[in-house]
């Protein structure tokens, strides 16, 4: 008897350590020590002791019992709201003893194949059971190493969107208590049934929620963007409103001076003499200087807000200074807003050239959008959001024909066809698409603002493309492909 407890205390207490892991990950604390950890991990020695013998005494106790001191734990040495520390607790219980059931079936389906027949108790049996609590830590840290999961649950603080996920959860834990490893009645069945869905529907759950953060993250950048964009835009009107004050002072003075040194300069030409020359030669002097002085500020005048923040990088700045000049040429504003992205370009292995090519054709695009319209500005970002590279581009242009949507990367359809577009650009953004499997974003932003749209190239590993639009219900009508994401977005 006292050999079996001792067994089930050390399954009992891989798998808290193993739940333990997956709570810290959840919730990212901002300080983990390992003092932190050591307590953690003393403490869950007698509650494994405890948990075993409230299993031995009535097995359904073992599940409250382990559930209740888990949260007691966490809650004690992490000291985050309530909310926080249940929700994390609860979710990070359900991953643990749905991957510790399919660890447990997996290792009895090695058993039938094999013919292996551990029961009764005995040695062998003490090793099969502990094989899936070891599998079971094994799982949850290669779990946390999938990129798409790396990051946690950055939305734990949320309530409302952990609710499902505590929820589902709390359904693992409570038919749990049915595994004593023994029985296979038909309430076990169902039981198992019930927990595999609940296994397949946390994960469902989880890349949900993710992938709405991430969204929202997005649309919080850009909102940051746009009230930056706008600020920068007041400040410019109030710059040009102090140019404008200072030509008009010049031309005010200039309409009196010149006027009279031109009437000066007539009467001397008409009386012109010898004794005459050097004082024409002075009001020749006067007027030229005035002149060149009127060239200056006006030249300086034109040139004011011209340069644009470059990357550092000479491929990209290149691309971005030819860009510059090409919308000068089109009487299009092009501002910038560059991060570093050297590093994080070599960390993913993402050729320059690619990088390139999506800034050029995404520019191009947004530039000549933007040459017919009364408001000509375009707005490119370079950065990172989440880690991931960001190349984003924000104009004034008009917005996309609904067609486009569904012809975009299957064919070479241009979004400018009468000024010489060939769609080759477009697709050739979804071909380097494919080949590191990023996501493409187009936002309709509004329809009669000073920006109305943007397009974003993430290299994040989702390979989605998604429209939001104020349009969306039409753009469904028309567009039936099954790899375009259509959402709902008011008119800002």
């Amino acid at each position: 008897m006292f050999e079996i407890v001792i067994r089930a205390t050390i399954r009992s207490y891989i798998l808290y350590s193993s739940c333990y892991f997956s709570f810290i990950r959840i919730i990212h604390p901002p300080e983990v020590s390992k003092k932190k950890h050591a307590v953690a991990l003393g403490l869950f020695l007698p509650i494994s002791l405890a948990v075993t013998m409230a299993g031995e005494l009535f097995m359904p106790l073992s599940v409250p019992v382990m559930y209740v001191a888990f949260i007691a734990i966490m809650q004690a040495i992490y000291r985050s709201s309530f909310g926080t520390t249940y929700a994390a607790s609860t979710i990070a219980l359900g991953i643990n003893y749905a991957l510790y059931l399919i660890s447990a079936c997996l290792v009895a389906a090695v058993c039938t194949i094999t013919k292996i027949k551990p029961f009764p108790s005995g040695a062998l049996e003490a090793v099969i059971k502990t094989i899936p609590v070891i599998l079971v830590f094994i799982a949850n840290y290669f779990l946390f190493r999938i990129k798409r999961f790396r990051s946690g649950m950055p939305f734990i603080e949320d309530r409302a969107a952990t609710f499902a996920g505590v929820l589902i959860s709390s359904m693992i834990l409570a038919f749990m208590y049915d595994f004593d490893g023994g029985k296979a009645s038909t309430f076990t069945k169902v039981s198992f049934a019930i927990i595999m869905i609940g296994a397949f529907l946390l994960y469902i759950w989880w890349r949900l929620r993710l992938k709405k953060k991430y969204i929202d993250e997005l649309q919080k950048q850009e909102l940051n963007y746009l009230r930056a964009y706008s600020k920068s835009q007041e400040e410019k009107i109030s710059m040009l409103a102090d140019e404008n004050d200072k030509l008009a002072s010049i031309v005010h003075r200039d309409n009196k001076i010149i006027p009279s040194m031109e009437l000066s300069l007539r009467e001397y030409i008409l009386n012109s003499n010898e004794d005459n020359k050097e004082t024409g030669e002075k009001l020749l002097e006067e007027l030229h200087n005035m002149s060149e002085g009127r060239k200056g500020i006006i030249r300086d005048y034109e040139q004011a807000g011209q340069p644009i923040q470059l990357t550092g990088t000479i491929s990209i700045d290149n691309v971005l200074n030819y860009m510059n000049k090409k919308a000068a040429g089109l009487g299009v504003e092009l501002k910038t807003d560059v991060t570093e992205t050297e590093e994080a370009v070599k960390a993913e292995n993402i050729d320059l050239n690619d990088i390139t090519t999506i800034l050029a054709d995404i520019l191009e695009n947004a530039i000549i959008a933007c040459a017919e319209t009364d408001i000509k500005q375009v707005m490119a970002h370079i950065g990172i959001l989440n880690k991931k590279i960001l190349i984003r581009v924000f104009d004034s242009g008009s917005p996309f024909e609904i067609s486009l949507f569904e012809k975009i990367g299957k064919v070479q359809e241009t979004t400018h066809k009468d000024d010489g577009g060939s769609g080759i650009g477009l697709k050739t953004l979804f071909e380097i698409k494919e080949k590191y499997h990023s996501s493409i974003i187009i936002d309709e932003i509004s329809s009669d603002g000073i920006i109305t749209k943007s397009v974003s190239f993430i290299f994040d590993k989702h390979g989605q493309f998604i429209v939001r639009s104020y349009r969306a219900e039409e753009i469904r009508k028309e567009c039936k492909r099954k790899d375009l994401l259509i959402q709902n977005r008011s008119i800002q």
